[in-house]
């Protein structure tokens, strides 16, 4: 029986040999050139997100836009090093009022957080020192 399909799979090959080996040749190259195309991505190097003033200065002074909450204090968030109030202020990561880790601007947990919630940062030191932790599912935080 099964010697039986064998015979048939090897003549259909032969009476086809040469749209079989088209077909072949077309999957080799489709396939080649996905499994590239991902390793492009992949070798491709990460370069970290950087803040930069409208002067010129790659630092930017943290300042509280808005006054203290009283969950924020609860937290020991320090003011002076939060940012509350947009992206546009100066801030590359934010955090959330109530929560305990800080995300980068881009990342899914980031714009989950309501925008009357969102605490920014300066840098990764400020939101430490403000008692935020990374978030652990946002790629470029150590």
């Amino acid at each position: 029986m099964l010697a039986d399909y064998l015979l048939r799979i090897k003549a259909w090959v032969g009476e086809r040999r040469e749209d079989v080996l088209v077909a072949a040749i077309i999957v080799t190259v489709a396939t080649g050139s996905f499994g590239l195309g991902r390793l492009s991505v992949v070798w491709m190097p990460q370069r970290p997100i950087e803040v930069i003033a409208p002067d010129g200065s790659a630092t930017i002074e943290a300042r509280a836009l808005q006054p203290p909450v009283s969950a924020g204090a609860d937290k020991g968030i320090n003011q002076a090093a939060a940012i509350s109030g947009g992206a546009a202020s100066g801030g590359s990561l934010v955090a959330s009022k109530s929560g305990s880790a800080y995300h980068l601007l881009n990342c899914p947990g980031a714009k989950q957080i309501k925008e009357e919630n969102k605490v920014y940062f300066a840098t990764e030191a400020d939101a430490k020192a403000a008692g935020y932790r990374p978030a652990g599912n946002c790629p470029g935080l150590r």
